[in-house]
């Protein structure tokens, strides 16, 4: 089968394999899906280079974390070369979303960010988790960029259909007090 790659296609990152597990090869897997059980429910899953990565789903390790082994792979030492491996599906593989408002997080990518007069500020360039909540990554028209917490307060409109997120910087959320200095 050709390569795919998921820089040349609409692919989502939906886990990652954390690290080898036990002595045996297999390895943990961190789901980026909204349970583990849907992450099982690929076929084919593709690493950064486009590339399939065979994973055999077994138990669940932790609430967001699966035990899986990579087909053939026996020993730990060769399971290890996994370590920090993105586990890509094609965008059109995931099931639309129905509830109103909903969206993936790789929609966001690429969707210009405006302000509240609708001035375009810059563009999503990625979604992170670093482990306190989802964060854009935003580069700014002037080349800078900034990330910026994800929620309701920073970005009040998210119109994936008009191609936009609408923006109220964290500065703009600073009220000022009679001596001019900035309070949260």
């Amino acid at each position: 089968m050709a390569e795919t790659s998921p820089d040349s296609q609409k692919f989502v990152c939906i886990g990652q394999i954390l690290s080898a597990h036990g002595v045996h090869g297999r390895v943990k897997v961190r789901a980026f899906t909204e349970t583990l059980e849907t992450i099982t429910r690929f076929e084919t899953l593709y690493d950064e280079k486009g590339r399939i990565v065979p994973l055999i789903f077994h138990k669940p390790h932790t609430e967001d974390v699966i035990l899986a082994e990579i087909e053939g792979l026996r020993q730990r030492e060769k399971a290890q070369v996994y370590n920090g491996t993105k586990l890509y599906v094609p965008r059109d593989a995931l099931p639309e979303m129905t509830t109103p408002g909903s969206f993936y997080h790789a929609d966001l990518i690429g969707l210009e960010v405006r302000d509240g007069s609708g001035q375009v500020l810059g563009e999503v360039k990625a979604v992170h988790n670093f482990g306190a909540g989802d964060i854009l990554e935003v580069k700014q028209v002037d080349g800078r960029e900034e990330m910026y917490l994800f929620n309701d307060e920073t970005f009040p409109e998210v119109n994936i259909a008009g191609g936009y997120v609408q923006i109220v910087p964290p500065e703009a959320l600073m009220v000022q007090d009679n001596t001019g200095a900035k309070d949260a």
